[in-house]
């Protein structure tokens, strides 16, 4: 469980251009960005940071909110 306030760290491939360009069609497994901002969001948390890592994996920090 995370306490408000808490930051929960997420890293993910995306489908993107850049993972579709080395995957080919295995990168249709991948979720696109919109929708892990969708289930965050749906989750009550609110996106706090986001980073690219190496190229092909994204790093998402969204924080659940103060009540």
């Amino acid at each position: 469980m995370l306490r408000p306030g808490g930051t929960l760290i997420l890293v993910e491939h995306l489908r993107d251009a850049a993972n579709t360009a080395v995957y080919g069609p295995g990168a249709w497994h991948f979720l696109p960005r919109s929708e892990w901002l969708r289930l965050a969001y749906g989750a009550g948390l609110v996106e706090a940071g986001e980073r690219r890592i190496g190229g092909f994996a994204t790093a998402f920090a969204p924080r659940k909110r103060h009540r």
